[in-house]
């Protein structure tokens, strides 16, 4: 199943596998992340966070073998006959899967939290937990100690919440549940069925709203842009320099243009006027944003003013 999975992230434009791999397993590097928003698939990061490299590498062996990928200068492109192969398997793919939703963290802590919950109501404290994981346990324990927290309080809201979930995707996660003489039938054994209840459990999160249990053993969803990344952003649209910001905070000034670079690709607003000269942004409009070289035989630019209008017009933001 893994490479009728990885065969999803590849299109008739190049695509450098290591840039795939990366945003798979959530390596928020500037060119991952600009990559992923170049091809519109940022909504796939850390989709598959434990993707092992040496298996990654040797589904694109085989994709490329077998013709459905083919190699060009600047990375791989779908064949005719990949995208058919593609389309036939398009339904791997979860359709409710969210980056900033962190499934893969609240998974483990929702099946612990499910069982400490059904055994605690039988005051029975001598189990094999799901997990052995000591960060996930320790997160379960201080759920369970919370102000206001009951185990009865906790299992009626998990109820309430499962009786608002589509009936498929309740019963596919109560049939993963474990609890007090309770074991679910269904197993999660390969790659679909991992993606399915990845889904399945941000449906679930979805659902989810500040003042509830569940709520506070998720968390919330995150931030991508660091907290770091958004003092650099405010401090900058507080009429900051970046050689200001750099000294303040004693970053390197290549780290504060990543951090921008970062609130860029998310959406951030940044005072264009402080990076570009009304005759840099005439000169850089229009530009493709494909070709990097090009936009920088228009120059000189630097490497941080081209990568910032690639990414505005990318997302339609440049001003025209």
């Amino acid at each position: 199943m893994l490479p009728e999975f990885i065969i999803q992230f590849f299109e008739d434009q190049p695509r450098r596998p290591l840039a795939v791999h990366g945003l798979l397993t959530g390596k928020k590097t500037i060119s991952n992340l600009f990559a992923a928003l170049l091809h519109q698939q940022l909504d796939a990061l850390l989709l598959y966070p434990t993707l092992d490299r040496d298996q990654f590498q040797a589904a694109i062996k085989q994709l490329t073998q077998k013709k459905l990928l083919e190699a060009t200068d600047q990375g791989l492109v779908l064949t005719d006959h990949g995208e058919a192969f593609a389309s036939r398997h398009r339904d791997l793919l979860p359709s409710h899967y969210q980056p900033a939703l962190m499934p893969h963290q609240f998974l483990p802590r929702f099946f612990l939290g499910v069982q400490v919950l059904s055994e605690g109501s039988y005051h029975h404290s001598a189990y094999e937990p799901t997990t052995n994981d000591f960060a996930v346990q320790q997160a379960i324990k201080r759920w369970y100690h919370q102000p206001n927290f009951t185990v009865a309080a906790a299992i009626d809201e998990l109820h309430a919440l499962f009786e608002t979930l589509p009936q498929d995707v309740a019963d596919r996660l109560s049939n993963q549940l474990v609890g007090h003489d309770f074991a679910g039938s269904l197993a999660v054994t390969d790659l679909q069925q991992s993606m399915q209840q990845r889904d399945d459990i941000c449906v679930f999160l979805q659902t989810l709203v500040p003042e509830q249990l569940w709520w506070a053993l998720w968390g919330g969803p995150t931030d991508p842009v660091s907290a770091s990344a958004n003092r650099t952003i405010e401090a900058l649209n507080q009429g900051m320099s970046v050689a200001q910001i750099a000294t303040r905070y004693r970053y390197k000034e290549s780290t504060v243009n990543e951090h921008l670079l970062l609130g860029a690709i998310y959406g951030r607003q940044l005072p264009l006027e402080q990076f570009y000269r009304p005759e840099e942004r005439a000169a850089l409009t229009g530009q493709s944003v494909t070709s990097y070289q090009t936009i920088m035989a228009q120059g000189p630019f630097s490497f941080f003013q081209v990568r910032l209008y690639q990414i505005l017009m990318i997302q339609g933001r440049w001003p025209q």
